[in-house]
């Protein structure tokens, strides 16, 4: 079935539901949902990049550090370019400090003192656009 074929199969069934007439529309994508979309695309692929070299030291004893690090450095750097200093700490705990070598995990302090797992990307990015938005921090 063709995209178009079936918007217009969609349409018929939503106007035979409600009985009316009606039309649907896509919504744009705004600059919140581009970042969003991109930036659960780029912190899996981040960790799986960490989690590639830790494999390759500990499954063949290839130490590949000192070449990624350069990479590290420059994607920290970008992180802290485009963020709020505290959303950056909480991106890079995620990145590096989220998971233990023995599969456990650890969790952050809110502001309040209670523990919070960060458990998905999604989690993580919610907990960033609190931090960026909070209106009490000071610019």
């Amino acid at each position: 079935m063709e995209p178009n074929d079936y918007i217009e199969h969609l349409q018929e069934q939503i106007n035979q539901i409600i009985g009316v007439k009606s039309t649907l529309k896509r919504r744009r994508k705004n600059r919140e949902d581009i970042q969003r979309t991109i930036f659960l695309n780029v912190i899996p692929l981040l960790e799986h990049a960490i989690n590639r070299g830790t494999i390759l030291e500990s499954d063949f004893n290839i130490d590949v550090t000192k070449y990624e690090e350069l990479f590290y450095q420059i994607i920290d750097s970008l992180i802290y370019l485009h963020f709020d200093p505290k959303a950056a700490e909480v991106i890079l705990f995620y990145l590096y400090e989220r998971s233990n070598p023995d599969g456990t995990a650890n969790s952050i302090l809110d502001a309040n003192g209670n523990e919070v797992m960060l458990e998905t990307t999604e989690d993580l990015w919610n907990l960033v656009q609190f931090i960026e938005t909070d209106p009490k921090k000071k610019k």
